[in-house]
């Protein structure tokens, strides 16, 4: 993800239910910072999660924050979110060596998810291990999620990555896991949000991995320096950012409104569509 700037920009943020209030979303990311409180937003800690990491807070605020309201513009009045939020932390300041903690965050992701007490019709996922696809070897976090999701019949979005600059002829720009998973809403970055927009250089591209050869399913706004991404990164203040991580939560944004206004009667593959 892109280092976060500030914004000289405050915003008031809106008092009142969300558009759905019968609809909650599952964000797995870092955290809120202490001291935030949104009123749509619920934070819970997962099993074996350590302390909170200030980069892992200032992640997830602003991917919750993508979730609530996507990309921000301090000419306008802020809208209310069309669903609750339920951000559970996986990442902390935790001990041990990167690959355990690696599959201790996969771990505590699935647990929430194949939880009986959870019944979530959508997931957004902005992290994951920063590895280019291999045709031959599917990693377990994207077999683990991939049968869960589908069998859960989950709307998950997941960012592709940022490290589209990579050496193409090698592969190294290829989309990340678990985006690379049939089940999931993979979702690249564009540059600008206008008319002329274009895929953003940082955005990994595919081909994904068979069956699911086109990937990103998607692209979205994600953001890039001439116009960054806007999202909160304080209970009032914005800042300003640029990644994959931004553009999947705005996305899954987008299809919970598709739910908000048409109600009950799409399924999440319907809405997918």
């Amino acid at each position: 993800v892109f280092r976060v700037s500030t914004a000289a920009s405050h915003v008031s943020i809106p008092a009142g239910a969300p558009q759905d209030s019968e609809t909650s979303i599952a964000v797995f990311d870092g955290g809120i910072p202490e001291g935030v409180t949104l009123d749509w937003v619920t934070e819970y800690d997962t099993t074996g999660v350590g302390p909170k990491d200030k980069e892992c807070t200032e992640h997830g605020l602003m991917v919750t924050s993508a979730v609530l309201f996507g990309h921000l513009d301090p000419r306008l009045p802020i809208e209310l979110p069309y669903a609750n939020v339920d951000h559970y932390r996986v990442l902390g300041d935790d001990a041990g060596s990167q690959e355990s903690k690696l599959y201790d965050v996969l771990d505590r992701i699935v647990e929430v998810i194949e939880s009986e007490s959870n019944s979530y019709e959508f997931v957004n996922i902005s992290l994951g291990p920063r590895m280019e696809i291999d045709d031959d070897d599917v990693t377990l976090w994207t077999a683990q999620l991939d049968e869960v999701l589908g069998r859960k019949n989950i709307l998950t979005t997941v960012a592709v990555g940022n490290d589209g600059q990579l050496d193409d002829a090698l592969g190294l720009n290829r989309v990340q896991p678990p985006s690379d998973g049939v089940n999931v809403l993979a979702v690249g970055a564009s540059a600008y949000a206008g008319p002329n927009w274009s895929v953003a250089d940082y955005s990994c591209v595919g081909p994904g991995r068979c069956p699911g050869l086109v990937k990103p399913d998607v692209v979205g706004f994600g953001g890039s320096p001439p116009e960054p991404f806007l999202a909160l990164s304080k209970e009032d203040e914005l800042g300003a950012t640029a990644g994959t991580s931004f553009a999947a939560p705005s996305e899954l944004r987008l299809d919970v409104g598709v739910k908000a206004a048409l109600g009950s009667e799409l399924s999440p593959l319907a809405i997918r569509a």
